[in-house]
């Protein structure tokens, strides 16, 4: 669950504050978040499809995560943002991030194996 709680931290952290200070304090939890989801990901893809489709899963994972995910990501958010309270972004975000962490980590939770990756 730990994947995904850096950016949700700073999602809910961005959504209760306007303090720079507080802000830019925060802002490091994004890359926390990404190094975490991106490693644990690709390991977990790695982990369970055979080998010689690794590359097609891989590339599968790629594009979802930094293309229909990030098209995705700013329609929801610019529409969020006609409010005119980007609070309201960030509360979303860190809502939608914290329970996709929960689904994530229910759904490997048996598939779990402590030998490393290799």
């Amino acid at each position: 669950m730990v994947r995904g709680g850096g950016f949700a931290l700073r999602g809910l952290g961005w959504a209760v504050t306007s303090d720079p200070a507080v802000l830019v304090a925060l802002a490091p939890l994004a890359g926390v978040g990404f190094a975490f989801c991106y490693v644990g990901t690709v390991s977990h893809v790695a982990r369970t499809v055979p080998s010689d489709l690794g590359a097609t899963a891989q590339g599968l994972f790629s594009g979802t995560a930094f293309s229909l995910g990030t098209i995705l990501g700013a329609v929801i958010a610019g529409v969020l943002a006609r409010t005119g309270d980007l609070a309201i972004v960030f509360a979303v975000s860190a809502a939608g991030t914290g329970l996709a962490s929960v689904i994530l980590w229910r759904s490997v939770a048996p598939m779990r194996d402590p030998s490393p990756v290799g």
